[in-house]
């Protein structure tokens, strides 16, 4: 299992590919990009800092949660939440 440190290294450098890939390799900043994951067990907190690829181009925030659902035959699904903490979709999801 995933432990909170090796959590976020992950979901950092799938940010960074992401972003790169969404902006086109011209977004400023992707080496700031960061997500980190505090916490024990099947449920941590995440925060990340981000770039908006999509309208601003500017940093963004991002706060949520990741949850490990063990599945049969020894996998795992994981669900991730992650918005702005002043989003109006937060408590939708």
């Amino acid at each position: 299992m995933l432990d909170a440190a090796a959590l976020g290294a992950e979901l950092t450098t799938y940010f960074r590919g992401l972003l790169a890939a969404v902006g086109g390799g011209a977004l400023a900043g992707l080496d700031r990009v960061a997500v980190r994951a505090t916490g024990a067990g099947p449920r941590l907190a995440l925060t990340a800092d981000v770039v908006d690829a999509f309208k601003t181009r500017r940093p963004l925030a991002l706060t949520g949660w990741a949850a490990r659902v063990p599945c049969a035959g020894g996998g795992a699904l994981w669900r991730f939440v992650l918005a702005p903490a002043a989003s109006g979709v937060r408590p939708e999801i």
